[in-house]
């Protein structure tokens, strides 16, 4: 699958029982549905499935244009 927003870069769906092929499922099952709501500036914005495996796809590519490789871990503290 060609992971919206990314150009060329293909990744394989892999399993539906991984978060990554959950995640690529949904977008690929329901791509203008909406994913999730974030507020900025007080305003809420709607992103869609496709939007969001974008977003996933290109903070996964920025992890490994960093050195980051298959098995390496990393923590991730964001607000919620």
């Amino acid at each position: 699958m060609t992971v919206p927003g990314t150009g060329s870069t293909t990744v394989d769906r892999g399993s539906a029982r991984t978060l990554p092929g959950r995640l690529l499922a949904q977008a690929a099952a329901r791509p203008e549905d909406t994913a999730l709501r974030e507020k900025v500036l007080g305003i809420w914005h709607s992103i869609t499935w496709s939007e969001y495996a974008a977003r996933v796809a290109r903070f996964a590519l920025g992890l490994r244009s960093v050195g980051l490789e298959t098995g390496d871990r990393i923590a991730i503290v964001g607000d919620n």
